[in-house]
């Protein structure tokens, strides 16, 4: 009796680690699903079209991995934007 008694309590243990665990990642992946979403979609609406047809003008190969990064930092600044937006 003893033993199902601490059975149990290693059980509920495990739970709530288990939960609190979930409830650490699961922010945390939707964060980075929702961050993902919007850097393909500004990529594929608005960096693409523009890329393409500035083209002849751009001589650096590098200039695409730039405005990926550009995008990218206003991005965080637009999250960081909309935050403080919500302590006020």
């Amino acid at each position: 009796m003893h033993f199902k008694a601490k059975g149990c309590f290693m059980f509920a243990k495990f739970r709530n680690a288990f939960i609190s665990g979930i409830a650490v990642i699961l922010p945390i992946a939707i964060t980075f699903i929702i961050f993902k979403f919007l850097f393909e979609n500004i990529n594929d609406l608005i960096l693409n079209p523009l890329i393409k047809s500035l083209r002849p003008y751009l001589a650096d190969p590098h200039a695409l991995y730039a405005a990926k990064a550009g995008i990218f930092v206003l991005l965080i600044f637009a999250v960081c934007l909309i935050g403080w937006g919500a302590n006020i």
